[in-house]
């Protein structure tokens, strides 16, 4: 039996892997760095990261806050960004 830290890094990858699709599908520009990226268009989804600035964008590898900040997905809870997630894959499927 996998451990819950073998079977989050599968989950992580998989992730990973729809949002490489996703993003080559939709070739959205980012405002924020010259790589294609989703965009956020629900505020309910658009999490608080740090200092009152929110996630407006997000790259296959990083989270983009509305400054252009760049973070790693730890940067909310796991739960925030698996329904960030969803709704990503809602929106652009």
């Amino acid at each position: 039996m996998k451990t819950f830290t073998e079977r989050y890094k599968i989950l992580l990858n998989e992730i990973n892997r729809i949002l490489i699709d996703l993003i080559e599908k939709q070739k959205i520009e980012s405002n924020h760095t010259t790589d294609y990226c989703l965009r956020i268009i629900d505020e309910e989804k658009m999490y608080n990261v740090l200092g009152g600035r929110y996630i407006v964008e997000v790259t296959a590898s990083v989270i983009i806050d509305n400054e252009g900040y760049q973070y790693n997905q730890s940067v909310i809870d796991v739960e925030e960004y698996l329904d960030l997630i969803d709704y990503l894959i809602e929106r652009y499927s």
